[in-house]
C-alpha cells in the first residue's frame, strides 16, 4: 500500500511521483506552498493510496486539495487528519471525497485501523464528529428544500462549477474571459437564488447537485 502524509497543498498534488518504497510517510517538498494553488496537474505515475491529509494548509486548503486529487488521481483514498470538529469543515471535507475524518489526538492504534479500514474501501469518522454530522443531517432533513440548480442561468452555473473546483475569484475571470467585478456580482447572485451564505456552502451544493 502506498501512504502519503501530507502538511501542504505541494506535497499532496506534486507529491506522487514514483517511490522505491511501497510506504511513504512524513513527505515534506522544497517548493513554496503557494505554487501548490497554481498546479493543476501533478506527476502522477504512482499515485499513492491513502493521502493523509490536514485540512489546513498554506496555499489550497484540505478540502479544495481533495477535489483537485478527485481529477488528477481518482483512485487515492483521501484521510483528514486535522485539529478541527467544526460541522461546516466536515461537511466540506466529506463533500469534497475524503473518506475519512479524524480530529489530532486519535489514538495511534485507532490512526492505523483507520488508514486501513480506508484502503479497504470503508468511510470513516471520529466517533464524536460522526454524532455532530448525524445531529447537522436531522437538522439540514428538517429544512425546506433548497432551490435546484436550474433556477441558476448557464454562466452562474459555469461559475459555481468553478468555485466547487477550489478557483479564486481572478482565475475564473481568466477562464470564462470575464472581469473580475463582473464574478463578484455572478457569485453574489448564485449565492441570493440558491438562499446560502458563503463559498464553502455553494462547493458543498454543487457537488450534491453533481455540478462536479
Amino acid at each position: 500500500m502506498r501512504f502519503e502524509f501530507s502538511s501542504s497543498t505541494t506535497t499532496a498534488l506534486s507529491g506522487m511521483h514514483s517511490r522505491s518504497s511501497s510506504v511513504r510517510t512524513g513527505s515534506r517538498s522544497s517548493a513554496p506552498p503557494a505554487a501548490a494553488s497554481k498546479r493543476s496537474k501533478p506527476s502522477a505515475r504512482i499515485p499513492p493510496d491513502i493521502v493523509l491529509m490536514d485540512l489546513q494548509m498554506p496555499g489550497l486548503s484540505g478540502s479544495e486539495t481533495a477535489l483537485r486529487l478527485r481529477e488528477v488521481a481518482p483512485a487515492s483514498r483521501v484521510l483528514m487528519l486535522t485539529i478541527s470538529g467544526v460541522d461546516e469543515d466536515v461537511l466540506e471535507a466529506m463533500l469534497a471525497g475524503a473518506s475519512g475524518y479524524l480530529v489530532k489526538g486519535t489514538p495511534p492504534e485507532a490512526l492505523v485501523a483507520a488508514i486501513r479500514a480506508v484502503a479497504a474501501g470503508a468511510a470513516l469518522l471520529s466517533p464524536g464528529i460522526a454524532t455532530k454530522l448525524l445531529g447537522r443531517i436531522r437538522v439540514d432533513a428538517a429544512a425546506p428544500p433548497r432551490p435546484g440548480p436550474a433556477i441558476l442561468s448557464e454562466r452562474e452555473l459555469e461559475v459555481l462549477e468553478l468555485i466547487a473546483r477550489g478557483k479564486p475569484n481572478a482565475e475564473i475571470a481568466r477562464t470564462l474571459y470575464l472581469s473580475p467585478n463582473t464574478v463578484r456580482n455572478h457569485i453574489s447572485n448564485i449565492l441570493s437564488k440558491l438562499q446560502i451564505s458563503n463559498r464553502t456552502e455553494a462547493t458543498a451544493y454543487a457537488i450534491r447537485s453533481g455540478l462536479v
